[in-house]
């Protein structure tokens, strides 16, 4: 299988990189690094490396609507990839990217405040709370934050009751696939999503 490597290389860069250019506006190049055999499920896999690293969400170039498909991350990418692989002859191999294909993206906690008073706007991260808003995320009107570097969704708590959306806490924006909450946004929200994740 190792033969395959130098024609996927040429194809991910060409064809691959007309594609991440078009969908999504990323200027990346492709280096495949290994083809991972998986004896126990009888598939193979490509282990590709993304030059420079990928944010953590983007914006979808071809999808003006805000609604689901309005932001990918690397899946929708990898994706997108496998499909190519049938020009070489190549059906039913998945892409996977390296963990340096990705910026190392983490907020910065200590910048934040922590809630004592549960009565004022704030978010459950990781083990701690946060007071809302903050520098580091995107307020919603519709009751949720979203991460500016990592595009997670976080529900705002005031008290002991969450707003709106409580079953999206943790998931990516390019994740959310419910109709309802893309209609919750207004206009600013959408202004402010893509100031963050359009390039």
């Amino acid at each position: 299988m190792d033969q395959y490597i130098p024609s996927i290389d040429k194809l991910f860069n060409s064809l691959g990189s007309k594609m991440a250019k078009t969908y999504y506006g990323l200027d990346v190049t492709f280096e495949v690094k290994k083809i991972v055999n998986h004896e126990e499920y009888n598939a193979k896999s490509l282990l590709v490396k993304v030059i420079p690293p990928l944010p953590q969400v983007f914006d979808v170039k071809i999808e003006t609507d805000f609604m689901y498909g309005k932001y990918a991350d690397g899946d929708d990418l990898s994706g997108n990839l496998s499909p190519l692989l049938k020009y070489i002859g190549l059906k039913g191999v998945d892409v996977d990217f390296t963990e340096d294909s990705y910026e190392n993206v983490m907020v910065n906690p200590s910048s934040s405040t922590e809630v004592t008073d549960t009565s004022k706007p704030h978010i459950f991260y990781g083990d701690r709370q946060i007071f809302i808003p903050d520098e580091n995320f995107i307020t919603l009107s519709n009751g949720s934050v979203v991460d500016k570097k990592t595009g997670i969704l976080y529900t705002i708590h005031v008290g002991e009751s969450p707003t709106d959306y409580q079953s999206y806490d943790n998931d990516r924006i390019s994740r959310i696939e419910d109709e309802e909450w893309w209609d919750s946004l207004n206009d600013k929200d959408k202004q402010n999503l893509n100031k963050e994740f359009s390039s």
